[in-house]
């Protein structure tokens, strides 16, 4: 079974290893530990050489194996360490924490964040009964590496798949039959494809019972169903499905039905023909040395491992044993800003996090963190959202985002607040473009990416972009949280009005209203005009008819043809279109319209 558990303030989800264990508490600190350091991940072991680098070998190889379905290149891999223990006692003080308490039934922890993913483990004794959960969690620290966000049947049905990994002469093999998964599917029956595709996570775990056997079914049959012809075809539902919705991707890639395909998977479970899929390995470790770990790499990493299973506060015991070896590096403050989040803890976090960055600290979640605290201390609710920062604090604000991306690009949180700081200022770096158009092409759905090129065209002054560019951002695939989208629509509402006005104030004061009319026949024209601009768009017509109708009267009197102006206020009080500034003018203007045609009338009688 397979337990997951939320952290607050981490996107990411963590994984536990569930199965027996003893609740025996040590400092593992104590014990004696090995390091290697391989270029895709690092371990920190209790076991001896020989078994420490069996085990870095073995995950080595798999990791080659996964490049088979996901090419990437090893440097967008987020940095792993492995922590291996000596025994279940040893780990034990180490097991997640939950608001219930610690939990008892969890031999290991595997956990991937936006900075760093951990893995900690009894070592070799049990390694059998955890073997295939472990690899299941490294499948989606592998995942977490490319640059869109897969569907969950996806990424669980890949888990599954390769969770079977094994080396066998020389050979790595993944893919074989999970029998349980067979037979469970056999006895409950397949979800219908439309139904599945759509479920959330929380159905996932708590309704369809049948969803990770169905995700390994899936996507072994897109990987081995009809010999392999399957495999080019779910290459491209790959592809395409960091550009579009997974439907369109699915007929796109597979030109045939859900329905359809219902049938070809039900036929493919049944059959008992399951294909596995195998490639030549050689050693990838033989030149990684092996050798004594430091006390502070030891409390650093077993630091992580606490904070990333719940255990805060012997986090931040860890936290001080690295400081107190490393005084003037920033690694220690780092781990303590990470364990003391929460307002129990508020002074230590924000001391840690400020020592952290005057040390320039290379942790991009320090940068993070003190942008959102910033953000969060500094926002003012009920202003729009491009005037909820003042200038000075909105900079300070983009600067700590901007930092946090720069040391790690693929830190999607980074990017929906340093676009929020974008739209509160008037000026912006030309790095800062640079730094969204890598986004953009790093995730081409993730929204808020989006929303800060918006940002910086609304400083330019090129509406176009400006709307172009939200109104992309509000797509269902970008992922845009609802609270943002509608504060979003509401301040490019008052934008684009603003920006209309401006316009349009010249050639009302000049009388040219059929420039005026033009120019917003011209942007009614504009493919990307949405009901919601459409309606600054009507407002904006009815000012300018108003004015229109204001300016015939004034034709009128200037003619002195007095009754017609008469006639066109009193028009006015009755035209719904017209504004309510508009008829107050109307009405001033009407009360005075009889004293204006007797001084006239007067005076044309004076001999």
């Amino acid at each position: 079974m397979l337990l997951k558990v939320s952290m607050q303030s981490i996107q990411k989800l963590i994984f536990l290893l569930v199965l027996l264990c003893c609740a025996v508490s040590t400092f593992a600190a104590d014990e004696t530990w090995l390091r290697l350091q391989s270029p895709r991940f690092g371990v920190l072991s209790q076991l001896s050489e020989k078994e420490t680098r069996k085990w870095a070998e073995e995950f080595d190889k798999f990791v080659t194996a996964l490049h088979q379905l996901y090419d990437t290149d090893d440097k967008n891999l987020i940095p792993l360490t492995i922590v291996l223990f000596k025994s279940k006692k040893q780990f034990s003080p180490y097991r997640s924490r939950t608001e219930s308490g610690q939990a008892k039934n969890v031999v290991g922890l595997f956990v991937n964040l936006d900075d760093f993913s951990i893995i900690g483990l009894p070592g070799l004794r049990d390694y059998k009964k955890t073997r295939r959960v472990i690899l299941h969690e490294a499948v989606h620290w592998y995942m977490n590496s490319q640059r869109f966000d897969p569907p969950l049947w996806l990424e669980e049905g890949v888990a599954e798949l390769f969770s079977t990994f094994e080396v066998k002469n020389g050979k790595g093999r993944w893919g074989l039959p999970i029998q349980a998964h067979i037979d469970y599917l056999d006895f409950r029956s397949l979800q219908p494809t439309r139904e599945f595709l759509l479920a959330s996570l929380d159905e996932a775990l708590h309704e369809l019972d049948t969803y990770y056997p169905q995700a390994w079914a899936m996507v072994h049959y897109f990987m081995f169903g009809n010999r392999g012809e399957n495999r080019e075809k779910f290459t491209a539902f790959l592809s395409e499905l960091g550009k579009k919705g997974t439907e369109k991707a699915f007929e796109s890639a597979f030109g045939i039905t859900y329905e359809e395909f219902d049938r070809h998977l039900r036929r493919y479970v049944r059959s008992g023909k399951y294909g596995i899929g195998e490639i030549e390995l050689t050693d990838t470790n033989t030149e990684t040395e092996v050798g004594p770990a430091s006390d502070a790499m030891v409390q650093f990493a077993l630091g992580r491992l606490a904070v990333a299973g719940g255990n805060f506060d012997k986090g931040m015991q860890h936290a001080e044993a690295v400081i107190s070896s490393m005084p003037s590096r920033p690694e220690g403050y780092e781990l303590l800003a990470m364990a003391s989040r929460g307002p129990e803890n508020k002074t230590k976090h924000i001391e840690a996090l400020e020592k952290a960055i005057s040390l320039n600290s290379s942790d991009s979640q320090v940068y993070f963190m003190q942008a959102a605290m910033l953000q969060e201390e500094n926002w003012r609710k009920d202003f729009k959202l491009d005037e909820a920062l003042e200038k000075d604090v909105a900079r300070r604000i983009a600067d700590m985002y901007k930092k946090s991306i720069l040391l790690r690009p693929t830190n999607k949180s980074a990017y929906e607040g340093f676009a929020v700081a974008l739209l509160n200022l008037n000026t912006y770096e030309e790095e800062e473009r640079k730094i969204l158009e890598l986004g953009r092409r790093l995730y081409p759905q993730e929204g808020s990416i989006l929303v800060g090129l918006a940002a910086l065209a609304r400083i330019d002054g090129d509406i176009d972009s400006f709307n172009q560019n939200l109104e992309e951002s509000y797509g269902d695939s970008m992922g845009l949280p609802i609270k943002l989208k509608i504060d979003l629509i509401t301040m490019q509402m008052y934008a684009y009005h603003e920006w209309l006005l401006k316009q349009l104030e010249p050639l009302i004061k000049e009388e040219r209203f059929e420039e005026a009319e033009a120019l917003l026949e011209q942007q009614n024209s504009l493919s990307y005009i949405s009901k919601d601009l459409r309606k600054v768009l009507d407002r904006i017509d009815d000012i300018l008819y108003s004015y229109k109708r204001l300016y015939t009267a004034n034709l009128a009197i200037k003619a002195l043809k007095f009754d017609e102006a008469i006639a066109i206020f009193e028009d006015i009080e009755n035209d719904e279109r017209i504004t309510g500034q508009a008829k107050m003018t109307a009405r001033r203007m009407l009360s005075n319209m009889e004293k204006l045609k007797s001084y006239f009338d007067e005076k044309r009688n004076k001999p």
